[in-house]
C-alpha cells in the first residue's frame, strides 16, 4: 500500500493485507456509462464506468488497479473502469478429451461429430486446443459467472464474457457484475 498523504491510498492488489476496504453488501448500483477514447496507438476503443455509492463512507480516497480494471472511491462514492475488448476470444472446453482439434479450422469438435471428419484432418484436442473463437465486444470478470466464458488464451488470469446492452438496462445484472468485480478485485 502506498499513502500519497492521509486522503489518498493506491494500493497495490498484490500486496492487500487483512481487513475489507469494501464489502460487496454496503456496495449499490447507481448507475453506469459507455465512454469512448483513443487509445495510445491512435485507435478508437471504448471503456464502461460503473458507478456506485458505499453504505459506509470511507476516509480519504482509494485507488486499485488491477489491470485492466480501475477501482476508486472517495467517501462514500465509487466508480469502476473497464475496457471493452473487442476482438477474437477463445472458450476452452474443461472436458477437452471428448474434442478433437481441427488445424486447418482452427477448432475443436465434439467427439460425435469429429467422426465424420478425416482423421488426417483431425488429432485429439489437449487443454490449449480444446476451444471454438468467437469475434465480438467482451467485459473482463475474475470468475467463470457470466457464462459463456472467453479467454485470449488457456492462461488467462481473467475471464471475459460477451457483453450486450441488455447488461446495461438491468440494474440487477448490473449489480450481481459490480458485487463480483468488488469482491474479486480486494
Amino acid at each position: 500500500m502506498l499513502r500519497i498523504d492521509n486522503n489518498l491510498c493506491i494500493i497495490d492488489k498484490n500486496k492487500i493485507t487483512g481487513g475489507n476496504f469494501l464489502d460487496k453488501s454496503t456496495v449499490l448500483y447507481k448507475s453506469c456509462k459507455l465512454y469512448e477514447y483513443t487509445d495510445y496507438l491512435g485507435l478508437r476503443s471504448k471503456e464502461l464506468y460503473i458507478f456506485f455509492t458505499c453504505q459506509s463512507a470511507l476516509e480519504g480516497q482509494l485507488i486499485v488497479q488491477d489491470h485492466p480494471v480501475y477501482l476508486s472511491v472517495s467517501s462514500d462514492e465509487g466508480k469502476l473502469r473497464l475496457p471493452l475488448i473487442n476482438g477474437i476470444m477463445k472458450h476452452f472446453f474443461r472436458d477437452y478429451e471428448n474434442y478433437y482439434y481441427l488445424k486447418d479450422e482452427d477448432t475443436a469438435v465434439h467427439v460425435s461429430l469429429a467422426e465424420f471428419i478425416p482423421q488426417s484432418l483431425k488429432k485429439k484436442a489437449t487443454a490449449s486446443t480444446a476451444y471454438i473463437k468467437k469475434e465480438g465486444v467482451f467485459l473482463p470478470q475474475y470468475k467463470e459467472e457470466i457464462t459463456p466464458c472467453f479467454k485470449p488464451g488457456p492462461r488467462s488470469r481473467l475471464n471475459y464474457f460477451e457483453f450486450s446492452e441488455d447488461l446495461l438496462s438491468s440494474a440487477e445484472q448490473m449489480q450481481l457484475y459490480l458485487n463480483s468485480l468488488i469482491s474479486n478485485i480486494l
